[in-house]
């Protein structure tokens, strides 16, 4: 059972994540549901898709795509908040995982640092 105020927070963060790519390219989409197709309603590109999972993994400190989430599975918005919710309850039952996560972030954020030292 996945706590209510973990619900309402990926849900939040996966529709503000949504709105500011979708800002970003001067899209106006009033409608967001779980049924709506990522990419065939949203119209997200791969690279948006995969700024949209990075942008949540850090909002949310999950690495999703480590969990063995591929981002093909992703087709809806639901699907996303789905995925991350899952992985949110199935990180609170696991301190390796955790500790996992917590290595993880690190590694991205020194990545991220790299690149922009180049």
């Amino acid at each position: 059972m996945i706590p209510k105020t973990t619900e309402l927070k990926v849900h939040q963060a996966v529709h503000e994540q949504i709105q500011r790519l979708l800002r970003e390219r001067d899209t106006n989409v009033l409608n967001i549901a779980g049924e709506s197709h990522l990419q065939a309603d949203l119209g997200f590109t791969s690279v948006e898709l995969v700024k949209l999972i990075s942008a949540l993994d850090a909002n949310l400190c999950v690495d999703l795509l480590a969990q063995n989430i591929s981002i093909a599975d992703l087709r809806s918005v639901g699907d996303l908040i789905q995925a991350y919710q899952k992985s949110l309850s199935g990180l609170r039952s696991s301190p390796t995982n955790a500790d996992e996560l917590l290595l993880a972030t690190r590694r991205r954020a020194q990545a991220r640092r790299g690149r922009r030292d180049l």
